[in-house]
């Protein structure tokens, strides 16, 4: 009986790494793939009325009888993981029915139409469409499908990597994103203050230099050094028009002179 998103277990063969790490190909966890495949076995309610009656048909109609109501030792495997994003999205499932007849399926899944609530439209949930099942017989190779037409999510739909996102996830994506713009924010008002800033000491220095030049004072050394000193109001060594050394200070907008 297939009744709760617990029925549905990791698979042996599932590609992820471990317990409810992400799936290699689709980078979304176990979790979130039980949740897409447990929703959509809703697509089974009701008549399945189309469905061949073959062999593949039949594996179709087993998985509805587990999910409305089958043999207690029914279990649902999601042996691997949403693969082929880009061109064929599906997921592989089997079903272990009573002590041990199994059956294999794919569920197709598509990007969801609805647009997530606070999140760029490249961001999306996944939603599973329809289930397929294959059979070989005498008859040759035979395939069924519920439903018999669903909305594909085929190859060049979109071009891009996809930004799947688990439900459970969509806050915290939205809280990160706006701390990242807030924090690009703050670096860009930095970068401005720290323009501004340079470019009010480069006005200050060239005052000095300036007033230096005026009062016929020489600096000795590392120009632009003794400048920014200056403009940090420390006082620094000049010598005036007959070489006579002075220690003078920048103060209140004017070259001041410090005396012993």
């Amino acid at each position: 009986m297939i009744s709760l998103p617990g029925d549905i277990q990791q698979g042996a063969t599932w590609d992820g790494r471990t317990g409810f790490d992400p799936h290699l190909e689709s980078s979304m966890d176990f979790e979130e793939h039980r949740r897409i495949a447990f929703d959509a076995l809703q697509l089974l309610s009701g008549d399945l009325g189309g469905v061949p009656d073959n062999a593949a048909g039949a594996k179709l109609k087993a998985l509805k009888e587990a999910y409305e109501g089958g043999d207690a030792d029914d279990v649902l495997y999601i042996s691997k993981g949403i693969h082929q994003p880009r061109s064929n999205p599906h997921m592989q499932l089997q079903l272990k029915r009573g002590k041990g007849t199994w059956y294999t399926y794919h569920l197709n899944v598509t990007m969801a139409e609805d647009l997530i609530d606070g999140l760029a439209e490249d961001y999306f949930h996944w939603v599973g469409v329809q289930f397929t099942a294959e059979a070989t017989s005498v008859y040759g190779n035979q395939q069924a499908s519920w439903p018999l037409v669903a909305t594909m999510d085929v190859k060049g739909r979109h071009n891009r990597r996809r930004q799947s996102i688990a439900p459970k996830n969509v806050q915290a994506r939205i809280e990160a994103i706006a701390r990242a713009e807030q924090e690009e924010r703050e670096r860009q008002e930095k970068i401005e203050n720290a323009r501004l800033a340079e470019q009010a000491r480069a006005l200050t220095r060239n005052t000095i230099s300036a007033r230096l030049q005026a009062l016929n004072y020489t600096i000795q050394g590392d120009k632009m050094r003794s400048l920014n000193k200056l403009v940090d109001g420390q006082s620094i060594k000049v010598k005036t028009l007959r070489s006579k050394e002075l220690t003078v200070k920048w103060e209140r907008g004017n070259v001041q002179t410090v005396t012993a």
